[in-house]
């Protein structure tokens, strides 16, 4: 869950905040009915705080997984979410005015009192589309690369397979990827013709639509010659495939398992496709479908090592589950997002994301978190609050 200054130091005002909290572990898909809106009540901006009023909320897949953490109602509830943006209304902290763009983690709330350590302001490359800070230039955007330049580091000639590929991050990766100009194949798969057509536009080689072709048989037909590199967005059976045509020394970027997010009981389901075939394909298959979602979720209390598959013919791989979150706040994230600023700005990244701006209140979270689970949006995922 993310975290919410509620408790922090300074007197109790009169004031309140409207917060999203969740009510009831999911079965499935999210609803409506897992989720309230309450108010709480806001303290006073003490020293080294800063008061926020929330204009855009960051809607992601990371979240899904975390409810299965919920363990009850709590006095005073928990907020819900992550990354929000939102203007600056008072503030008692150097380097903050009323008025700045500032992002955060204080999650699905309208307004909150943040402590100024754990916020900072948009840089000058968001302002004009401040969306864009938790897109290309946050959280997507930092993601993106950690598995491009630090785990996949694609060669020349080589090919690379995205899954999501035209999703809030498997887009940048491809975008990315293709500015190495190493004469490298890209490959990604989705779920529609749309994003397909947005894939084709932002540099991708060859594309397929998972629900109208099996992964196996469009990696045969689009990667003769195997994989070099695989970026995960998905896990499961297409993380199979994927880890199949690998070629040896072939290295995989383990950052999503959104096949088993909404599962109504994910570890039954992977369960059910790993116990049978040969000891070394059942062997393979746990290695995907449990170790790969497992390590993402030992993945946010810190970094993870390096791992190898043996797969036949002698071939060797190595895959690793990552999340951006020291990264993010590190002093390297924040020289990473000046980077992916210049490449935009140079036209060595041709394209600033594409993002699906939802407009509503705090009541309509829930259903665009469903949405955006079961594939209905296209790009970054955000609320806008009107």
């Amino acid at each position: 869950m993310a975290s919410f200054t509620h408790t922090e130091p300074g007197a109790i005002t009169m004031e309140t905040a409207s917060i999203v909290h969740q009510v009831k572990l999911p079965s499935g898909l999210p609803t409506d009915e897992d989720f309230e809106v309450t108010e709480l009540p806001l303290p006073a901006v003490a020293d080294g705080f800063v008061a926020v009023a929330t204009t855009i909320i960051s809607v992601d897949p990371y979240m899904r997984p975390r409810m299965g953490a919920w363990k009850g109602a709590k006095t005073p509830p928990t907020v819900f979410g992550g990354g929000s943006i939102g203007k600056v209304t008072e503030s008692k902290a150097e380097g903050f005015s009323e008025g700045d763009l500032v992002i955060g983690m204080w999650g699905w709330a309208d307004r909150a009192v943040c402590k100024a350590e754990n916020i900072r302001k948009l840089g000058p490359h968001a302002l004009a589309v401040p969306s864009s800070a938790l897109n290309l230039y946050g959280s997507n955007g930092l993601t993106a690369y950690m598995g491009v330049e630090q785990i996949m580091k694609p060669k020349e000639g080589e090919t690379v397979y995205v899954s999501g590929g035209a999703g809030s991050v498997g887009a940048v990766v491809g975008m990315l990827t293709k500015r190495r100009q190493n004469n490298i194949t890209l490959i990604g798969s989705a779920g529609s013709a749309s994003k397909l057509e947005y894939m084709l536009s932002i540099g991708y080689d060859e594309v397929f639509n998972y629900k109208e072709e099996t992964v196996p048989a469009a990696l045969k037909r689009l990667a003769p010659k195997g994989i070099d590199c695989y970026f995960d967005n998905v896990g499961g059976d297409t993380a199979l495939a994927a880890v199949h045509k690998m070629n040896s020394g072939g290295r995989i970027a383990v950052c999503g398992a959104i096949h088993v997010y909404n599962a109504k009981n994910m570890y039954r389901k992977i369960g059910s496709k790993i116990l049978f075939g040969s000891p070394f394909e059942i062997g393979l298959r746990k290695t995907i479908m449990m170790d790969f979602p497992l390590s993402i979720g030992k993945a946010y209390g810190g970094p993870q090592p390096e791992k190898t598959i043996s797969l036949s013919g002698g071939r060797k791989i190595t895959w690793k589950a990552f999340t951006v979150g020291a990264f993010y706040v590190s002093k390297e994230g924040r020289e990473a997002e000046i980077k992916i600023a210049e490449w935009v700005k140079d036209g060595s990244l041709p394209n600033a994301g594409r993002e699906d701006v939802v407009k509503g209140s705090l009541k309509d979270l829930p259903r665009t978190f469903a949405r955006m689970l079961s594939g209905g949006n296209n790009g970054k995922q955000v609320l806008e609050l009107v």
